[in-house]
């Protein structure tokens, strides 16, 4: 790396400055990065001296690397921006070494890294003070419009901790199609908590009911703790006439499967 007084070549402040909401001032000039006779900007970007410190590189995937570890404590919105400068460079990702060093790896996590950009100001600023992981930013962006409307309108009001964040991104999964709002209301929502409870202990209560009606060996088993429709049938037998027996029970047992079916339906569950 070279000291040079009075730089005069032109150079690009802008493109490689990922930065965001922190402080860059330094005692020291900045350093430059020349590549094929460009020369960009790595840090110290409100320097208005002419000095600076000059290194050759390679490649552009050089350039990021090296840059990035200018910094710590890098965050999930500057990972964001420096994987846009690296698409607009035309970067081997793979050759980027903050990537791996955040354990940011597939295809997944790097389509949400492209969508936190477009997050607003106010969630990316919350993002950066709470720390919140990629997991949970995946698992927003993949919720319905309204309920992301909610989210940011509880980062809004609350300012929340990330075991608040976390729960109410898995609450808006569980209760998501019982929910016709698009604002954060903690009454509204612990309603629905409680009536969807009430429901699923009655559901509990009939299927336990059900289950006595057909005796022993048939059991029938929620497959996503009725979350949806299906069930499984368990039939334990020894021989046909027992198999035989068990498929009478259930036949004769068809009026009570269809109430129960209806229970279902009138609690929104199927």
């Amino acid at each position: 790396m070279k000291y040079i007084t009075n730089f005069d070549r032109q150079i690009d402040k802008n493109s490689f400055n990922w930065l965001y909401k922190r402080s860059d001032n330094s005692v020291y000039p900045p350093i430059i990065a020349r590549v094929d006779n460009m020369y960009y900007q790595l840090n110290n970007y409100e320097y208005e001296g002419g000095d600076v410190f000059l290194e050759d590189f390679e490649s552009f995937e050089d350039v990021l690397s090296f840059s990035t570890s200018l910094y710590s404590d890098i965050s999930l919105i500057e990972l964001a921006n420096i994987l846009k400068i690296a698409e607009n460079y035309k970067c081997n990702i793979d050759r980027i070494k903050i990537f791996k060093e955040k354990g940011v790896k597939g295809k997944r996590n790097f389509e949400v890294l492209k969508n936190i950009l477009s997050l607003t100001d106010e969630f990316k600023s919350y993002i950066v003070v709470k720390k919140i992981t990629l997991k949970y930013i995946s698992l927003f962006l993949r919720l319905e419009e309204n309920l992301k409307s909610i989210v940011l309108d509880y980062i809004k009001k609350e300012t929340p901790s990330v075991g608040d964040f976390r729960k109410l991104l898995n609450f808006l999964y569980d209760y998501s199609r019982f929910i016709n709002i698009d604002y954060y209301d903690k009454e509204y929502f612990e309603e629905i908590r409680k009536n969807r409870n009430k429901q699923y202990y009655n559901v509990l209560v009939s299927l336990d009911q059900l289950q006595k009606s057909f005796g022993k060996g048939i059991k029938i088993i929620p497959v996503s703790n009725f979350e949806t429709c299906e069930f499984l049938l368990n039939l334990k037998f020894s021989d046909t006439e027992e198999l035989i027996m068990k498929i009478e029970t259930i036949k004769n047992n068809r009026d009570k499967i269809e109430l129960f079916f209806e229970e279902l339906k009138n609690y929104d569950l199927c």
